[in-house]
């Protein structure tokens, strides 16, 4: 989340749940375009972060989601090895925008004006996967361990 938007989410709570349901979103549609299907839905669990590493305000999400989806049958497409985290910083922002458009706490020449950024502030990391049946790996990423 860019420094300049962060303090909207840090009074408004309301405002700050808001935001698994967008990754959710995100998550969503970049599966159905990539796989080219409408009926798809991928699996996901999210949790909101409020605070970074030096306990500085910075409200993001922690999401552990399929790298693909189920199709109502059940059967698992998955997504392709080489897809790049692009789609989903630009989906991601996009809501991110429209959520605080909406809701009156930007412009759109705030959003402009941002967007004209070489660094936008915003930042989607999938670097960190899983391979099927990794139990060990699986239960290592879902702990809750201090830092």
């Amino acid at each position: 989340m860019p420094k300049r938007l962060r303090l909207y989410f840090r009074f408004n709570r309301e405002l700050l749940h808001k935001l698994p349901r967008l990754a959710w979103e995100t998550v969503l549609e970049i599966c159905r375009a990539v796989l080219e299907r409408d009926d798809v839905v991928p699996g996901m669990a999210a949790a909101i972060q409020t605070h970074g590493q030096l306990a500085n305000l910075h409200p993001h999400i922690h999401a552990l989601t399929t790298y693909g989806a189920f199709t109502p049958e059940g059967a698992f497409i998955p997504l392709p090895d080489d897809l790049s985290s692009t789609p989903f910083l630009e989906v991601w922002e996009t809501k991110i925008f429209r959520l605080l458009l909406d809701e009156g706490r930007i412009t759109p020449e705030v959003v402009e004006h941002m967007r004209s950024w070489q660094h936008s502030g915003f930042s989607v990391d999938k670097s960190v996967s899983l391979a099927a049946g990794d139990t060990v790996g699986l239960e290592r990423v879902a702990q809750l361990r201090g830092v």
